[in-house]
């Protein structure tokens, strides 16, 4: 009888242990029902450039409603957009890299073919989720539903 109490303990224990893990480790994010992301839809834009110093120049066209809202950041055959506010961390936005047509690596790491230019091929990669500060922030939602709009305009 006393065996039988210490394993029903044991496995009630157990069983709310790992519930308990299960659920601080869930990391869904809503996004408020309430937020109604209106996309822009004929917004001026001005023309960024990257990748000026190789013979992989591109650029694109940037909403100028994301003046101040965004920083680019260059490394090398990467470019990041990262959202900008007082209130967070630099949150990224896409990023876009490029390879010579030549030596294109077989792990792509997610990133999806963009553009064919020249001897080079462009790929991007969307950020996944967003943080818990930002999923009600509207500015943040709107720029990336309207970064289709930013990634069709590469040349």
């Amino acid at each position: 009888m006393r065996q039988r109490i210490i394993v029903a303990v044991f496995v009630v224990f157990v069983s709310v242990s790992t519930w308990y893990i299960f659920q601080r480790d869930k990391q869904d994010i809503e996004i408020k029902p309430e937020i109604k992301i209106e996309r822009k839809k004929d917004f001026k834009k001005s023309r960024a450039t990257f990748f000026n110093a190789t013979n992989a120049r591109i650029g694109l066209e940037i909403p100028e409603y994301w003046e101040g809202k965004y920083r680019s950041v260059e490394r090398g055959s990467e470019v990041n957009f990262l959202y900008i506010n007082n209130v967070t961390e630099p949150e990224p936005l896409v990023s876009i890299r490029y390879y010579p047509k030549k030596s294109i690596p077989s792990d792509l790491d997610g990133h999806i073919k963009l553009l064919e230019k020249n001897e080079y091929v462009y790929y991007f990669k969307l950020s996944t989720g967003v943080s818990p500060k930002l999923s009600s922030d509207k500015e943040y939602l709107t720029m990336k539903a309207d970064l289709d709009f930013v990634l069709k305009s590469i040349k």
